[in-house]
């Protein structure tokens, strides 16, 4: 049987909920979100061109506009035009495509089996809530809705918030996309909320285990251990050991590292009060010893 993709729960846009319905509900879900004002999410599937009623000085026009589309069931087609999905060009319209979108029901034709939804209409109502729920101290579910080297953007309902390495955990993280992707779902600390500039921060730190609370019996002076390079620096490189700490090692003499390279190093001195740990490349030529 046929099923349908439709969410009609409160959650940031793009939360996934494992659970499926007979496509037949999903009309019913259609018409109660109509009914009670609710927001709907379903999977945007393309991008159509429709001839779509638009206000402009003062008066209702017709215009051909990109759309985009969602299709919860086999006999429903989810509209949504570009002056309603929160953007302003079609390539923005595109990177919507094969991701879940949240919207409220604008209007229904249940002979033509076509919906027509506001994105823009949605995003403004879960602001709006998610607003009067935010909290310092809160934890809540947020969608990646998008990742680069630095940075990870939030969605925490219609509010989004950008996170940082050094919020994102209590390790070097050289790069975001390696520990985020677009559609994940990850849990945070609200940790700072200004509501008259509309500010928010969040943190996962409070929400994981500290590795460092355990370096010092993982790890031992020196004693050998596999590491990772992960970032480059005039004076020599850091390293990831397995537990996700990162170490200094200078230069070695006997070969040159590259980020991405896997060694062996040997650990010279940790320091679990400044959270830091110095190793070499130990020479396997020359009984262990930096050379």
């Amino acid at each position: 049987m046929t099923t349908s993709n439709l969410i009609t729960m409160f959650r940031p846009e793009g939360f996934s909920y494992e659970h499926s319905r007979p496509a037949e509900s999903a009309w019913v879900e259609i018409y109660r979100a109509k009914q009670n004002d609710m927001i709907v999410q379903a999977l945007a599937g393309g991008i159509e061109k429709h001839r779509m009623p638009v206000r402009k000085d003062g008066k209702i026009e017709e215009t051909e506009q990109p759309c985009l589309i969602a299709l919860p069931g086999d006999d429903i087609k989810v509209i949504i035009p570009m002056h309603l999905s929160g953007m302003t060009r079609e390539r923005d319209l595109q990177q919507l495509v094969g991701a879940k979108v949240a919207f409220s029901v604008i209007a229904v034709d249940r002979e033509s089996g076509l919906v027509v939804g506001s994105r823009l209409g949605a995003l403004e109502k879960m602001a709006e809530r998610t607003w009067k729920e935010l909290k310092v101290g809160a934890i809540r579910d947020a969608v990646v809705r998008k990742v680069n080297r630095v940075q990870a953007y939030l969605d925490l309902g219609g509010v989004y918030v950008w996170l940082k390495p050094q919020d994102a955990g209590h390790t070097y993280i050289p790069d975001m996309r390696d520990s985020f992707k677009v559609g994940d779902v990850v849990r945070v600390h609200v940790t700072e909320l200004d509501r008259e500039k509309q500010s928010v921060k969040v943190s996962l730190k409070p929400l994981v285990e500290d590795p460092w609370n355990h370096v010092t019996r993982r790890y031992l002076v020196k004693g050998k251990y596999h590491a990772r390079v992960t970032k480059t620096m005039e004076t020599g490189f850091l390293v990831t050991l397995a537990c996700g700490v990162t170490a200094f090692v200078p230069h070695p003499r006997h070969r040159r590292l590259m980020i991405g390279d896997e060694l062996v190093v040997q650990i010279r001195k940790i320091d679990p009060q400044e959270r830091r740990i110095w190793a070499v490349v130990p020479n396997p030529n020359r009984g262990g010893q930096r050379k």
